[in-house]
């Protein structure tokens, strides 16, 4: 065990929680005042579980930020808790390499709560560090309650991962879904190349990235934070290029496979060499991080920018017409992109996840009366939702600016787009008393286009063998796909190096996965 653990502090795989998801742009919270409903301290269920006393947790800055007051967000959810809750905020950027040094120190060490990265999750699931709660969810009142969706508890079940035991199980809760990108086009581009049509094959997808070119006279047209994502469903900013393409090891059929040495990948290679030679996308890409990009955007360098759907959609409207760096910036439109016949569906990735850790003294109580109270659909449900930032009176709501920049608030942790649980019927009349105001309309078509459209990414399933070589996989992965797109290979090339370099230890991966 000292020698995973070990081997832990160098994984590179461990991402940060939500990318860019998780960067929300008009961030955080909201205020629970005037709500007379019963508190989630006076709920009771039918099984009694002992309450705890106190909550040690470890969250990221995807929970209201600290110099966002996130002092009165505690105090409140304290109050309508009766538990003692003692939070560890790390700072966001570094997030990734605090988590992989507190598992790295071993259970004896690890708080009662901690939020993970699916992949981190997947991880310290497999290696013991997490609290089975499968059982827990199956009896619990939310899952019982009629207020969760088919997709949430969809949404649930596919966030089951692999244990120590070589079972899937839930080791983690989120009161969201992942969520995912949609391709957006901007209308002023599709108006300067005559595309009175949207795209519905990768044929008629390129032919107008083509034509946007040639109108607009531009260095490029498509752009991303690099030419692969570092996490998973790592092909979400590209899926035009990618269509079936997966780089990763995921299950097919039944079975385990290395989805980077199939052939839909040289096609998706090749898509992107063609791409990147005729100037269609970022002669740049492999240096773009997500902000650089939508600097970009705001700037009009390119009109197709594939992005978070739902709230984001309204984020990058607002600031082109905020920021006016182009003639006509002031009307433009994004139209979400239904995805290519190619694409089939976007992908909707596995949430970041509220994780119990084999520390925990009283996982059961901790799960009754902390976990599942996000979704009470109640005022803890609301405090999650908004926070301390509005305010709601004569039945009017209003979001308040934060802190930190004086910026209106959007939500505190959970997006209403995305939460997972209805509120009850007889609290605010099972209205999301927020929602209009916090999710503009052109936010909430974005998303409708994404949920419309979706599909669960591919399950991770982490084992030691591939603890061990995942991160020198993913660097030749990473190398290979930067050299063939840009030029300096062929596919075939690139294909002969990966097997040269990586094929023993896939093998050694699918060994491992398929037992």
């Amino acid at each position: 065990m000292k020698k995973l653990v070990s081997l832990l502090l160098v994984l590179t795989l461990v991402f940060s929680l939500t990318a860019c998801g998780g960067d929300k742009g008009t961030t955080d919270a909201t205020t629970a005042a005037g709500n007379d409903a019963t508190t989630a301290a006076e709920t009771t269920t039918e099984v009694q579980v002992e309450k705890p006393a106190k909550i040690t947790i470890t969250c990221d800055g995807t929970v209201v930020k600290e110099d966002d007051n996130a002092q009165a967000f505690y105090d409140e959810l304290e109050a309508l808790l009766g538990i003692d809750l003692e939070f560890e905020r790390p700072d966001h950027s570094g997030y990734k390499d605090y988590i992989g040094t507190l598992f790295g120190a071993g259970a004896g060490s690890l708080p009662d709560v901690v939020l993970l990265s699916a992949d981190a999750y997947a991880t310290y699931a497999s290696l013991g560090y997490l609290w089975d709660m499968t059982d827990a969810w199956d009896n619990s009142e939310v899952k019982n309650s009629g207020r969760v969706s088919q997709m949430g508890l969809d949404l649930f079940e596919g966030s089951k991962v692999v244990g120590p035991d070589g079972e899937y199980r839930l080791y983690g809760f989120s009161a969201v879904q992942g969520n995912g990108c949609v391709t957006y086009i901007k209308q002023s581009w599709l108006d300067a190349a005559g595309v009175e049509k949207l795209p519905t094959t990768y044929a008629e997808y390129y032919d107008m990235l083509t034509k946007m070119k040639e109108a607009k006279n531009a260095e490029y047209v498509v752009s991303a934070a690099g030419l692969v994502g570092g996490e998973a469903p790592y092909i979400n900013y590209l899926p035009e290029f990618y269509q079936d393409a997966y780089p990763e090891f995921y299950e097919k059929d039944g079975v385990w496979v290395d989805g980077f040495a199939e052939d839909a990948m040289k096609d998706a290679l090749q898509r992107l060499q063609d791409a990147y030679t005729a100037g269609i996308i970022d002669p740049e890409i492999v240096n773009r991080s997500t902000s650089n990009c939508r600097d970009l955007f705001y700037e009009d360098k390119f009109g197709v920018f594939t992005y978070w759907a739902g709230k984001w959609c309204n984020t990058l409207t607002q600031n082109i017409v905020k920021k006016a760096l182009y003639e006509g910036s002031d009307k433009e439109v994004l139209v979400s992109l239904p995805p290519i016949a190619e694409v089939g569906t976007y992908l909707n990735r596995i949430a970041p996840q509220w994780c119990i850790t084999v520390d925990c003294e009283n996982p059961e109580g901790v799960f009754e009366y902390y976990l599942q109270k996000m979704l009470d659909g109640r005022d803890v449900q609301l405090l999650w939702e908004y926070g301390t930032h509005y305010t709601y009176e004569n039945g009017v709501f209003t979001l308040t600016a934060l802190e930190s920049n004086g910026n209106t608030a959007s939500y505190n942790h959970i997006d209403g787009l995305l939460k997972l649980g209805e509120y009850a019927s007889d609290f605010n009349g099972g209205k999301d008393i927020g929602l209009d105001v916090a999710s503009p309309a052109v936010a909430q078509e974005a998303q409708a286009v994404f949920n419309s459209a979706s599909r669960m990414a591919p399950s991770i399933k982490k084992t030691d063998t591939m603890n061990e070589y995942s991160a020198t996989i993913w660097t030749v992965r990473k190398s290979i796909i930067a050299d063939v797109a840009m030029g300096k290979m062929t596919v075939e090339e690139g294909m002969a190096k990966y097997e040269s370099e990586c094929g023993a230890m896939s093998e050694e991966i699918l060994d491992s996965l398929n037992k």
